[in-house]
């Protein structure tokens, strides 16, 4: 039995699923991470998505149809997410570190709620322009 060499399709299409899967990896990692570093999400996100539509691109050429219309209906989505999730903790960055330090620093469940509270009236002073 043969091995035929791969297409030039199937060594991108298989260069696509590695790293798409890495940057989506790398993405969930830096969304798990403190702010600042978690804003790298988005970015890394955003990489993901490109090699997602790829993929989906390659997979369709190559006649996995099926594999393609999943990558599309979800990959894209969950890229998507990643991005947007990094985008709104971009728009209320201050509100979200006060809210991380808060709860650093809390030790008892009466600090936790007053941080609860804290957080929710820097989110409504954002929505007013303060």
């Amino acid at each position: 039995m043969e091995n035929k060499p791969a297409s030039d399709t199937e060594r991108l299409f298989t260069t696509a699923i590695a790293r798409s899967t890495v940057f989506i990896f790398l993405a969930w990692v830096a969304m798990a991470m403190p702010l600042p570093y978690s804003l790298a999400s988005g970015l890394l996100g955003a990489f993901a998505l490109v090699y997602v539509v790829r993929m989906a691109y390659y997979a369709w050429r190559l006649g996995r149809r099926f594999g393609a219309i999943f990558t599309a209906a979800v990959g894209i989505p969950a890229c998507l997410l990643l991005v947007a999730v990094s985008a709104l903790s971009a728009v209320f960055y201050q509100p979200m570190l006060a809210d991380q330090e808060c709860r650093a620093n809390a030790i008892t469940e009466t600090a936790l709620t007053q941080c609860d509270k804290q957080r929710e009236s820097s989110i409504m002073d954002v929505f007013r322009g303060r």
